[in-house]
């Protein structure tokens, strides 16, 4: 019976290591509490960086997760693109069709929602 315990001691200390230890998603999450990627994998090239999040191959947790952070930091760049364009296309069509002395049209409404939605991510999503 000794020898049995012996043998699975180690098992047992692997089991109650992992389910002990923490990641970020353990407890509350918050978007900002990562560091940017590219701090992160400061010195690595692109390609090296793209392996690692694409095969996961030698990763450790932190590293998936700052390459789940890396994708996220992605969609926000894009989605501040495209929120550039649209606010220098509303702009451009309040200018166009404004009468000489009218306020613009629709770019403070869409501006006050863009300030709403930061707000409402900060608020909720900061910290989910």
């Amino acid at each position: 019976m000794k020898r049995s315990f012996l043998a699975l001691a180690p098992l047992l200390l692997a089991v109650a290591t992992v389910t002990s230890a923490k990641t970020r998603y353990s407890g509350e999450f918050n978007y900002r509490d990562f560091e940017s990627a590219a701090v992160y994998f400061h010195g690595q090239t692109r390609k090296e960086i793209d392996h690692l999040c694409n095969t996961a191959e030698h990763a450790s947790t932190e590293d998936l997760e700052e390459c789940e952070h890396r994708d996220f930091e992605r969609a926000v760049d894009a989605l501040n693109r495209k929120v550039r364009a649209l606010t220098a296309q509303i702009k451009k069509n309040d200018e166009q069709y404004a009468k000489p002395d009218d306020e613009p049209v629709a770019l403070p409404s869409f501006l006050k929602s863009q300030a709403a939605w930061v707000q409402y991510r900060d608020n909720y999503l900061g910290a989910v």
